[in-house]
């Protein structure tokens, strides 16, 4: 089911006018639709699975990961939510100026970035047009009518929808994307009041700002981040954003206004928006559906084991011996099925109630757990003695460390092992790291394993159900933090866990992170 909502995702978005860029918590891209592919000159699959820097010229390049990580680490917003006029790099090395808007959702329980890009290169072209109509009228204005006339024959020529007005909002001269846009033709646009492209219930206000504006004339946009909207010669509205510049002297002033047309763009994120608004009812409706069949399933299961149990105690001596290999074989793979289901309903309860957090002894309360998960005789765990204080629900702090610590012990490929936490914390929030000495991950796998019913191992060698490293990773979304596999040589695995400045410890030893390697 959630494959088809991926397919439908990228047809939407792939029919978006805008380019749409789609990338993980580290900048990884995932989705690159065919705007991008025609603003960029790259095809999807040259840029899908790579670093977005690789679009961006210096020193947006150098700068972004920092952006990214800031964000991550304090949720302060620069760009995310806010949008801003940045700069493209495409594939043949060219830059070209552009508007980006960056999104935040979570999906198939990441945090995941969608960025909308506009290519404004045409606009930045008008800008650059009227700035130099604007400086020619202003040193020949009054020196020569061929000025004037060549001025104007600038401002009819653009491909930006432009009208000029005098102090009293009467439109003297209109081009043709002006005339296209508003549905007016030269002889009805020119005398006519710049109020008629207002919507009826703006008007009164509109006169009263024109008049403050004209009092204090600047080069002023209009409508950015916010809804604005012109009226259509048939009465409807046209969402749109204004710049205005003024011309000539304070005798003789005028008032040039660009028009952008945001209907297709505006269209688009509607339709983007309530894709991703269906894709998060379906998998809440994925996790109901795995909470009320996990939960129905285990009485039978329960049954099925009570049989066996039976059928071994009372006829065992009495069975052939294939056949009590048998029953051996329906009893593991009851327990297997009773394990899955366990970790089916553990994973759809996370988020479902609001628990109360609070101050963990970290090394207290890992010590109580690996006394559980953490065979004393075949491991040895060490812990930081100074391992600073979380604060967090207690059922979230052993659910993530129950699953790492018996994640580590069933892959082992030793008879022996190691298991080590460390951790620091700073004002960003705390840092715990756990490493093991077994065979160890690939990086290349570093999302994968995080995927619910992913395992590296065939299942017949390993009883594993794959969703041990999907529970860790949801309860950390869930408490605010993240949840990373570290990039390591030689054997053994790493896990980096974050919770936010608001889980640091009062009481805990304050610190620099020591990366690892």
């Amino acid at each position: 089911m959630v494959e088809i909502h991926e397919q439908q995702l990228r047809v939407v978005i792939d029919t978006v006018v805008d380019g749409v860029i789609l990338i993980d918590a580290i900048g990884t891209i995932e989705i690159f639709n065919k705007a991008c592919e025609t603003l960029f000159g790259y095809r999807s699959d040259e840029v899908v699975g790579k670093n977005v820097r690789m679009l961006m010229p210096e020193p947006y390049k150098r700068e972004h990961d920092g952006y990214l990580r800031h964000y991550i680490e304090t949720g302060e917003r620069r760009i995310i939510g806010i949008g801003r006029e940045a700069a493209g790099l495409r594939k043949d090395g060219t830059e070209f100026p552009m508007e980006l808007s960056v999104g935040e959702m979570q999906h198939d329980d990441r945090r995941v970035f969608v960025g909308v890009i506009r290519d404004i290169t045409s606009r930045k072209y008008a800008e650059r047009q009227l700035e130099a109509a604007n400086l020619a009228l202003e040193k020949e204005l009054h020196a020569s009518s061929q000025a004037e006339q060549r001025f104007q024959a600038i401002i009819r020529a653009a491909p930006t929808p432009m009208i000029i007005a005098a102090p009293d909002g009467r439109i003297t001269l209109a081009n043709e994307a002006a005339e296209a846009l508003f549905g007016y033709d030269s002889n009805s646009i020119i005398g006519l009041s710049v109020d008629m492209l207002v919507p009826d219930s703006a008007r009164q206000g509109h006169r009263q700002l024109r008049e403050t504006y004209l009092r204090t004339p600047s080069k002023r946009a209009m409508g950015a981040n916010r809804d604005l909207f012109a009226r259509h010669r048939d009465g409807h509205l046209i969402p749109v954003e204004v710049g205005l510049t003024p011309l000539g002297t304070e005798a003789n002033r005028l008032v040039v206004a660009a028009f952008i047309d945001l209907s297709e763009r505006l269209a688009a994120q509607r339709a983007l928006e309530e894709h991703t608004a269906a894709l998060e009812r379906s998998n809440r409706d994925l996790d109901d559906f795995a909470y009320a069949a996990a939960h129905d399933l285990r009485a039978p299961l329960r049954g099925i084991e009570q049989l066996a149990s039976f059928i071994d105690e009372d006829a065992r001596d009495l069975l052939p011996e294939a056949s009590r290999a048998d029953l051996d074989i329906l009893r593991q793979r009851v327990q297997r099925m009773q394990g899955l289901l366990t970790g089916l309903l553990d994973y759809s309860r996370i988020g479902r109630t609001e628990s109360q957090s609070e101050l963990i002894d970290t090394k207290a309360a890992i010590a109580d757990i690996a006394e559980l998960y953490v065979p004393p005789d075949r491991f040895k765990l060490i812990v930081q003695e100074d391992l600073p204080s979380v604060m967090a629900p207690r059922e979230a702090f052993d659910m993530v460390f129950r699953n790492l610590f018996m994640n580590a012990v069933k892959h082992h490929d030793r008879e022996t092992g190691e298991i080590r936490v460390e951790g620091q914390g700073d004002d960003a929030g705390v840092n715990v790291t756990v490493t093991d000495d077994g065979p160890g991950i690939p990086f290349e796998y570093a999302e994968r394993i995080f995927k619910v019913f992913q395992t590296l191992e065939a299942r017949d060698e390993v009883e594993a159900t794959g969703i041990g490293l999907s529970l860790v990773q949801k309860t950390m979304l869930t408490q605010g933090g993240t949840v990373e596999l570290i990039k390591r040589t030689g054997r053994g695995a790493a896990f980096r866990l974050f919770w936010p400045n608001e889980a640091t410890a009062k009481g805990g030893k304050i610190g620099k992170i020591t990366p690892h390697r």
